[in-house]
C-alpha cells in the first residue's frame, strides 16, 4: 500500500470495525489514541491549547503503548514528542508534508519502469516529465493559443494529444 492508501485506510478503519469492538478493550483504546493523534497532527491550523492537547495525547499514547505491548518506545515515538515544538515554531506539518512529492515520485517510477534503454536514463526521464507537463498544459487549455500551437508544430501536437 502507498502512503496515501495507508493514511486513508487508517482514517476510516475505526468507522468500519468500531461497532464490533467491546468498549473496554485496551488495544482498541491504543488504536483510537493513535487515530486521535493523527487527526490532531494533520489539522490545518493550531492554537496554543491545541498544542497542549497534542502533547497530552502523545503522552497518553506512549503510556498505553508501553503498558500494552511491554516494549520500549522506538525512535519514531521519540520524534513525535518533538511535534508540538515544531508545530509551534513552523506551523502545521500538513504544509510541510511530502505526500504530493510521493505522488510525483510514483509517476517517475512508472516512467522508469516503462523505459527499456538505460542510456541517458535521466535525460529520458526528464524529457518524459516535460512531455507530461506540456500535455497537461494543453489539456487544461492554457497553451491552446494558435501562436504556441504553430510553434509546436503539427507532429508535436499529434504526439502529445494521443
Amino acid at each position: 500500500m502507498s502512503g496515501s492508501e495507508i493514511a486513508t485506510f487508517f482514517k476510516y478503519f475505526p468507522i468500519f470495525i468500531g461497532e464490533f469492538i467491546p468498549s473496554g478493550d485496551k488495544v482498541w483504546k491504543l488504536i483510537l489514541s493513535l487515530h486521535n493523534l493523527m487527526n490532531m497532527v494533520y489539522k490545518d491550523s493550531f492554537t496554543g491549547s491545541d498544542i497542549v492537547d497534542l502533547t497530552n495525547e502523545i503522552e497518553k499514547h506512549h503510556k498505553l503503548f508501553m503498558e500494552l505491548l511491554s516494549k520500549e518506545l522506538t525512535y519514531k515515538h521519540h520524534i513525535i514528542t518533538h511535534y508540538p515544538t515544531v508545530i509551534d515554531q513552523l506551523g502545521p506539518p500538513k504544509q510541510m508534508g511530502t505526500i504530493r512529492a510521493e505522488g510525483f515520485h510514483k509517476i517517475s517510477k512508472s516512467y522508469a519502469d516503462a523505459t527499456s534503454s538505460r542510456k541517458n536514463f535521466l535525460k529520458s526521464l526528464a524529457e518524459k516529465h516535460q512531455y507530461y507537463h506540456i500535455f497537461n498544459s494543453i489539456k487544461s487549455e492554457r497553451l491552446l493559443s494558435p501562436p504556441i500551437l504553430r510553434r509546436l508544430g503539427e507532429k508535436a501536437c499529434s504526439f502529445l494529444c494521443l
